[in-house]
C-alpha cells in the first residue's frame, strides 16, 4: 500500500505506472488479435462437401445417388456448410432420400434415411420400378399367396 501511494504521489511514478498498464493493454490487444485472426480462417478454410449435380428424387437410394454420379465433390468455407453435411459417398450406402434434392444443393445427413439392407429399393436400378400391393384374407389373398410373397 505504500508502494503504491509513493508512486502515485511523484510525476515519475505516475508515469512509469501508467506506461505499464498501457504496456499490458498492448499485450491484451495483440492476444485477442490474434485468435481472433485464427477464428476467422478456421471459419474460410474449404472443406470438401458433396453437392447434387442434377435432381435427386425423394425415394432414390443413396447407392443409385453414388453409382450415377448425381452428385460432385465441392469445396465450400467452413462457415457455410449446412450441418450434417455429407463429405464421403460412401457414407450414402443403405440410405434413401427423403425429399427431392436440387441441383446446387449440398447433400446432408438430414436429407437421407437407412434402410433395412433387405430392402426391394436396394435390389432395382435404372428403370425398374416396384410396387407395393396390400392383400388380406377379405380382399383377394386366398390360398396360393402367403406373406412375404
Amino acid at each position: 500500500m505504500q508502494l503504491a501511494h509513493k508512486l502515485l504521489s511523484t510525476r515519475g511514478g505516475t508515469i512509469a505506472l501508467s506506461g505499464l498498464a498501457a504496456a499490458l493493454a498492448a499485450v491484451i490487444l495483440l492476444a485477442y488479435l490474434h485468435r481472433y485472426r485464427a477464428s476467422v480462417d478456421e471459419a474460410s478454410r474449404p472443406m470438401p462437401v458433396l453437392v447434387a449435380k442434377s435432381v435427386i428424387e425423394k425415394g432414390t437410394p443413396g447407392n443409385i445417388v453414388g453409382s450415377d454420379d448425381l452428385f460432385q465433390i465441392s469445396s465450400t468455407p467452413k462457415s457455410e456448410l449446412k450441418e450434417g453435411a455429407i463429405s464421403d459417398p460412401d457414407s450414402l450406402r443403405g440410405r434413401v432420400a427423403v425429399d427431392d434434392i436440387y441441383p446446387g444443393e449440398q447433400l446432408t445427413v438430414g436429407d437421407f434415411t437407412t434402410i433395412s439392407p433387405d430392402a426391394v429399393v436396394n435390389k432395382i436400378t435404372g428403370d425398374q420400378r416396384a410396387i407395393s400391393v396390400p392383400l388380406d384374407s377379405a380382399h383377394g389373398l386366398i390360398g396360393d399367396i402367403h406373406p412375404g410373397d
